[in-house]
């Protein structure tokens, strides 16, 4: 029997993320810069080339830039590193265009000098429709010298990554190698407009590894947790609280939205989109916490006033 799940809806939360622990004290830093424009960027910092995540290591910067559409850019963030020790930075931008949205996803190390603070930003590349890759760079300066970090090496980011074009957070779940995440949403019929509270109706369904198999791939030292988060953008976006969910093998999950989401106290209306992301948290046999993104899914529609 399919499951049923049906929730009221008021914001919208980024799935969860290991988490980069910068040193205590440390005279070296980097400086993340926004993509040009995007409307959301995030930085990684592993200690590997595999881009996996060992205690300590993970999203670095998380930075959500609702005046993109203004050409404004997001505030920098500073984060202390260890000096003298080699990084592997994961990068990915989203921007959010009116007819489609357009991704990039970089990956680079290097290793900072003690003292030193270091500029790092990627730059976007051209777009096309449909690629998994692009052509963009990370861009890593020195800050006392404005010129390139010495020793720089760029990499193909690999799929478990948080720059990479298919995850949506830092996450060290073990996945299945397919460059997709575990679970895939599929919308029957999808309101054009939203005015008044709409009642969203989809199905999931895992993707390549069933419940129980993703389950058994992860080696958990006890129970898998299960969340969901749902929201909208339309200018700016609207965030809400992560719930606790038992996610069935196949099913339905059923929502109702609206377009009085606004986090700043007035709606959010004109051409946008509803969020749906789904995440799940657990301690390894290895000590370590796990979570990440297993399933997401953006879809347009329209946003007016619930009373016009």
């Amino acid at each position: 029997m399919k499951a049923m799940l049906t929730v009221l809806v008021v914001v919208f939360l980024i799935g969860c993320a290991s988490t980069y622990v910068p040193p205590n004290a440390s005279n070296t830093n980097i400086i993340f810069k926004m993509a040009p424009g995007s409307s959301n960027q995030t930085y990684s910092i592993s200690d590997s080339e595999s881009c996996g995540f060992a205690e300590g290591y993970g999203l670095a910067a998380n930075m959500i830039n609702s005046l993109s559409m203004f050409g404004k850019e997001g505030k920098d963030k500073v984060v202390n590193v260890v000096p003298g020790k080699k990084l592997y930075i994961s990068s990915r931008y989203r921007l959010l265009r009116p007819t489609h949205e357009e991704k990039c996803s970089n990956y680079v190390n290097f290793t900072p000098l003690s003292g030193e603070s270091y500029i790092v930003q990627q730059i976007p590349g051209a777009f096309v429709p449909g690629a998994s890759v692009c052509d963009g760079t990370i861009r890593v300066l020195n800050k006392s010298t404005n010129d390139d970090a010495k020793e720089v090496s760029y990499h193909k980011a690999p799929v478990n990554c948080s720059g990479s074009s298919t995850a949506r957070s830092a996450s060290s779940l073990v996945l299945d190698g397919s460059g997709k995440l575990p679970v895939k949403f599929v919308a029957d019929e999808f309101p054009a407009v939203i005015g008044k509270a709409a009642e969203i109706k989809l199905k999931y369904e895992w993707r390549n590894w069933s419940k129980s198999e993703f389950e058994a791939k992860q080696n958990a030292a006890g129970e898998i947790e299960y969340y969901y988060t749902i929201g909208k953008f339309a200018g700016r976006h609207s965030f809400g609280r992560k719930v606790k969910f038992e996610i069935k093998e196949e099913g339905d999950f059923n929502f109702r939205i609206s377009s009085a989401l606004d986090n700043e106290g007035s709606y959010g209306i004109g051409k946008g989109r509803v969020l749906v992301n789904f995440s799940c948290a657990y301690k390894g046999l290895d000590g370590i916490k796990h979570k990440g993104t297993i399933g997401s899914m953006s879809i347009n529609t329209t946003f007016k006033a619930p009373y016009d």
